[in-house]
């Protein structure tokens, strides 16, 4: 890596690699997305997995030196197709092996990812249902006792309602 460069410009600087392209736009129409795209992820400062597999699986790189800049013991650097060492058809297996797995690793870690926002958010819902079956009942309560709450509307399930007042 470039002394000062981000972790997200050094990926982005294997992926041009890899491709064999300079800029930004080159690579982006490689990827087949848009320059809009394209900024988002700068912004973001996160290069989406998809495109380290496209790249990885069209080119054949390795998907670990695409992400981390290491190369495993499955090396297809691109140095390494330049000099004809990638052309064996059990190191291409390989290769493509080594990809495979590190693509279900990250696949993995995207589906745990995505669980665990999953139950944050059904958490959250039930606090919430939870605090409306606390209003609920704290609004019938108040009704019970001749209370008006201006701009409340009617104690009962939400579905019970009419939508027009």
């Amino acid at each position: 890596m470039i002394q000062n460069q981000s972790p997200f410009d050094a990926q982005l600087a294997r992926l041009k690699e890899a491709c064999g392209v300079k800029t930004d736009s080159d690579l982006a129409r490689i990827l087949g997305i848009t320059p809009g795209g394209f900024s988002g992820a700068r912004r973001r400062g996160k290069i989406p997995h998809k495109w380290f597999v496209y790249v990885a699986s069209t080119y054949k790189v390795d998907i670990d030196w695409l992400i981390s800049g290491l190369l495993t013991c499955h090396v297809t650097h691109p140095k390494d197709v330049e000099d004809g060492r990638a052309d064996s058809p059990t190191w291409k297996l390989e290769a493509h092996v080594a990809s495979l797995m590190t693509e279900n690793a990250l696949l993995k870690e995207l589906v745990d990812t995505l669980k665990a926002s999953l139950r944050d958010k059904e958490e959250t819902l039930a606090a919430y249902r939870q605090i409306l079956n606390q209003f609920q009942h704290t609004v019938t309560a108040l009704e019970k006792e001749g209370v008006i709450i201006p701009g409340a509307a009617p104690a009962g399930p939400l579905a019970n309602r009419g939508g027009k007042d």
